[in-house]
């Protein structure tokens, strides 16, 4: 996967359309797995403020993220989508819907661009609850999109209970 990583990053650095979003997106490896993190700005850098509309510029980004990379590869992906702690204005539409939504809206355009269907492991939601800067809570960059490709997934038994299963 570090090698994916380094991949992903040079793919990004050197395509001009994408400089706009290069010190906006981080590619990780841990021991989680890769993670590629979409970091917002105040304006909304991939996605609209307050909505979870892919701006076009995002889509093509994913796109060829997807293309490129994400779709050669055998590993399973999960999608995540996180908040800052900024309340909604309503109370009918929390971070909790935003988050999941924003989620959703990379695995519909990562799918579209190649992704198998069961590549896909999981869309979560996780509004405010896991801040990137805890200590900064209003900070633009704990509003962020992941796309996780985990070392270790849960696999479903007959009987419903989870277990790892090992995909290093």
């Amino acid at each position: 996967l570090k090698k994916e990583a380094e991949k992903i990053t040079k793919t990004i650095s050197q395509t001009p359309e994408f400089n706009k979003f290069k010190d906006q997106i981080t590619v990780t490896v841990t021991e989680e797995g890769m993670r590629i993190d979409l970091l917002e700005k105040s304006e909304g850098l991939f996605f609209d403020i307050g909505k979870a509309h892919i701006k076009p510029e995002t889509v093509n980004l994913l796109q060829v993220i997807a293309r490129s990379h994400l779709a050669k590869l055998e590993n399973g992906i999960i999608i995540e989508g996180y908040t800052d702690a900024r309340p909604y204005v309503s109370s009918d539409y929390t971070n909790w819907e935003l988050s999941t939504e924003r989620a959703n809206s990379a695995r519909k355009v990562l799918e579209e661009s190649g992704l198998r269907k069961d590549q896909i492991l999981e869309v979560r939601g996780f509004a405010d609850r896991k801040l990137r800067l805890p200590d900064k809570p209003l900070d633009y960059s704990n509003r962020r999109v992941s796309i996780l490709l985990p070392l270790s997934v849960p696999r479903k038994q007959g009987n419903n209970k989870a277990e790892i299963e090992d995909t290093s």
